[in-house]
């Protein structure tokens, strides 16, 4: 399945700023500028309100402090490939070691029928790993796993990555959660905009924020959302 097979996708052009004074769009990027009779704006909050997507003329406050109210809090991964299977039985299993410190991570184990383990980090300890770098993010989900399962794991480690949300230009966190006293923000942000902005992510998602499938969800919605919006004018 393509889902943009015949989308043209151009990398490499972050949008800096929509420009939406006018009849339709204008969207502003480092290689020139994109016009459009609607825009569906699907960039993690922290974009929004931190100014690195900028509007002209500025959004609506209500919607500006939205965005404001909904800030990413931090998940990372690292992910463990093993040479051979390094568990005693044949089920995957999500694996936690007990521990009562709160710097524990959780493992998916057989990603996808793999041999690569998929641990968790989030909080303080996300920002922890992160900051220590990728490599000794690696070696502290290892050595964790090695505690669980014995020195085999250590033995069959191939390689490992880890993910950096909080440094990632593009995002500066990972999962939207809500400010206390905000609920209702996130169904303000799915309301078009001036008949020519909509806006996406899992943010916006009531039921299913935080996750992939609210992502997914969130975009069917926009999309069906600007298509009213087209066959309306």
């Amino acid at each position: 399945m393509h889902a943009a097979r015949d989308a043209e996708v151009r990398l490499r052009t972050p949008v800096t700023r929509v420009r939406w004074n006018g009849r339709g769009v204008v969207l502003d990027t480092p290689v020139g500028t994109l016009a459009a009779r609607a825009t569906i704006i699907a960039v993690p909050p922290s974009q929004v309100a931190q100014g690195s997507l900028g509007f002209a003329p500025l959004l609506p406050i209500e919607v500006l402090e939205a965005h404001h109210h909904l800030p990413l809090g931090l998940i990372n991964n690292a992910a463990l490939r093993f040479k051979k299977d390094v568990l005693p039985t044949d089920a995957a299993e999500v694996l936690r070691l007990r521990r009562n410190d709160a710097r524990g991570l959780s493992y998916a184990t057989r990603v996808g029928g793999s041999n690569v383990f998929s641990a968790t980090a989030g909080g303080t300890l996300a920002h922890e790993l992160e900051a220590a770098g990728e490599a000794a993010a690696v070696d502290y989900a290892l050595a964790e796993l090695v505690q669980i399962l014995g020195g085999d794991a250590r033995r069959q480690f191939d390689r490992g990555s880890a993910t950096a949300w909080a440094a990632d230009p593009f995002s500066r966190g990972s999962r939207s959660y809500c400010l206390p006293r905000h609920f209702g923000v996130r169904e303000l942000l799915t309301r078009p905009l001036g008949g020519r902005i909509v806006f996406a992510g899992e943010h916006t998602e009531q039921s299913a924020y935080g996750t992939l499938h609210g992502a997914y969800l969130s975009g069917v919605r926009a999309a069906r959302q600007v298509i009213a919006l087209l066959a309306g004018r």
